[in-house]
């Protein structure tokens, strides 16, 4: 049940999978993304690479930081 519990709390692999399309199709987003986030590229490659699980609530804040960047890139 705790494996079951903790798993719910974590980005699907469609939702990483919609990330890695999203930087691909743009160059700089990757560099974008870890200075509104404020964390290391290395954090966001893990995600990308599938070697750092993602959970929820942080792919909520990569999701909201993702639809600030395509706001700055309309203008």
């Amino acid at each position: 049940k705790k494996a079951e519990k903790k798993s719910s709390k974590r980005a699907i692999k469609a939702q990483i999978n919609e990330l890695i399309k999203w930087l691909g199709q743009s160059t700089g987003r990757g560099t974008l993304l870890t200075q509104k986030l404020d964390c290391a590229p290395s954090f966001i490659s893990q995600i990308k690479n599938f070697t750092r699980p993602c959970s929820a609530e942080n792919y909520k804040k990569i999701k909201e930081a993702m639809l600030e960047i395509e706001q700055d890139e309309k203008q």
